[in-house]
């Protein structure tokens, strides 16, 4: 059926039984609707006649339905199927009117959508930029665990959302959008996808973490902040040592801090432990994050920045961490507050040190008149042409050894902690 102008549909179906009419689900039904045609698709689910009505109205007009035509349908052999999961907002694919609230046309929708490794990535193309919300609806899945299979990132130009589907059938996943710089305004619905996941459906354990924003990846939010060129460009980051650099510039200089956490079955870990697990580095206006993670699993990494003079940090992005590594990396140092934007470490880069061991230091302070490692004895460090400060020293018994600089005009003898590293036994002496 094709018209002229924007036009929204609704139909209703009934099952013939002798006299007796049975409404049915629009479950059955797979309609699709564009600015110029409409496509329904009935899936009756036994043998027998069928009354198809149909209503409609005028884009224009108030949300009122106007009856247009019947059909009586008969279906002598149905094609066995698992019933669809209602759809609340009539159509499948894009809105008609989607195009108003500033999403480009797209094929997406028109069919159901067969996923046959679990998973499945959404790409809308934007207009101008969104905020974006999803919904994915399984006959299986409760609303705590349907978070878990999303993964949404608003980009100025696109928004993508991410879905893990953990059991085989068929979901609806629906997206709700608003304009970016309009909090007042509500959120619409702006399509509604079928996905049918016939092999491959993920683990429960392998589901994203919870908790996670609707700024997952850089994306709108990032760029406001200042943030460019990053090396990671989409939410998901997959790691199969255990370790990775994400890189960026910060070219409006704000003060960023991260925070890695892991679900452990129902128990979060400490987020305690896991932030000696990230190191910063700025170089310039270049940032590095540099991560160890101590296990195998998924983990969630958020960026926070100071973007004004309140004291807060607002959460710039998500990233999810998927390590399928063996490896048990350890913490970096701890850090202490004197620890500066161009501070850079060198060498060692591991916070656990081998005890009655030498070893060598490598470290860049700027402005520091002195650079010491303090344990058992003390050494100083030297600097070298290149504005490093090098030199070795014995980790003695621990249990700590601390990196200190004066970073005073006054006095060389004032001196401030940089970080600490963990004196160990090796595992052969335990």
């Amino acid at each position: 059926m094709s018209f002229p102008q924007l036009v929204h549909f609704t139909y209703q179906i009934s099952q013939l039984s002798g006299k007796k009419t049975q409404e049915l689900s629009k479950s059955i039904g797979f309609l699709t609707s564009t600015q110029q045609s409409m496509k329904l698709r009935i899936m009756p689910p036994k043998p027998g006649t069928y009354e198809l009505e149909l209503f409609a109205q005028a884009g224009n007009t108030p949300k009122t339905y106007n009856w247009i035509c019947s059909f009586q349908l008969e279906c002598p052999s149905p094609k066995i199927s698992e019933e669809l999961p209602e759809n609340p907002h009539e159509c499948w694919g894009l809105q008609p009117d989607a195009t108003s609230l500033g999403l480009e046309p797209c094929n997406y929708g028109n069919e159901i959508i067969s996923l046959e490794s679990g998973s499945f990535r959404l790409v809308l193309k934007t207009t101008r930029p969104l905020m974006v919300l999803c919904e994915l609806s399984h006959k299986n899945l409760d609303k705590t665990l349907a978070k878990k299979c999303l993964a949404i990132q608003p980009e100025p130009d696109q928004l993508t959302c991410s879905v893990l589907c953990p059991y085989y059938g068929y979901y609806r996943l629906s997206v709700f959008v608003r304009d970016w710089a309009n909090e007042a305004d509500s959120f619409e619905n702006a399509g509604n996808f079928l996905l049918h996941c016939t092999a491959g459906a993920v683990s429960l354990n392998e589901l994203f973490p919870s908790g996670l924003s609707s700024n997952c990846g850089p994306g709108i939010k990032t760029l406001e902040a200042g943030l460019f060129e990053f090396s990671h460009t989409e939410a998901l980051v997959y790691t199969q040592q255990g370790k990775c650099d994400i890189t960026f510039q910060n070219r409006q200089d704000i003060d960023l801090f991260c925070k890695l956490t892991k679900e452990e079955g129902d128990q979060p870990a400490s987020q305690t432990t896991l932030s000696n697990h990230v190191l910063f580095t700025h170089d310039g206006s270049k940032v590095t994050i540099s991560i160890n993670l101590p296990e195998s699993g998924v983990y969630k990494l958020g960026l926070y920045g100071k973007t004004s003079l309140k004291p807060e940090y607002p959460l710039l992005c998500d990233y999810i961490l998927k390590n399928t590594s063996i490896n048990k990396w350890p913490p970096f140092p701890r850090m202490y507050g004197a620890w500066k934007k161009g501070s850079v470490l060198f060498e060692p880069r591991a916070g656990q040190l081998e005890a009655s061991s030498w070893v060598k230091f490598c470290v860049q302070v700027p402005g520091a008149r002195r650079v010491s490692v303090c344990g058992d004895e003390s050494v100083d460090l030297q600097l070298s042409e290149n504005g490093v400060w090098e030199g070795k020293a014995f980790t003695g018994r621990g249990p700590e050894l601390h990196l200190a600089a004066s970073l005073s005009e006054a006095s060389n003898n004032t001196m401030s902690f940089l970080m600490a590293f963990s004196v160990v036994e090796p595992e052969h002496k335990k």
